[in-house]
């Protein structure tokens, strides 16, 4: 993230910790305020972004 704020300082980002959210609730806020997810999460993260696609794919 340092990185980020170095090439953009006025980058708007948030993490998810600082929100309070996981799993699908972190997809569906994301689609709700217009944004996008970065994560190293390749356990977990893709089975709940299919999972949301399945569930509301009027919103892609």
């Amino acid at each position: 993230m340092r990185g980020l704020f170095l090439c953009q300082p006025n980058l708007d980002l948030l993490r998810i910790q600082d929100v309070g959210l996981q799993e699908v609730a972190i997809l569906n806020w994301a689609a709700a305020s217009d944004r996008i997810i970065l994560t190293h999460d390749c356990a977990t993260m893709p089975d709940f972004a299919y999972e949301r696609l399945l569930i509301c794919p009027h919103e892609i």
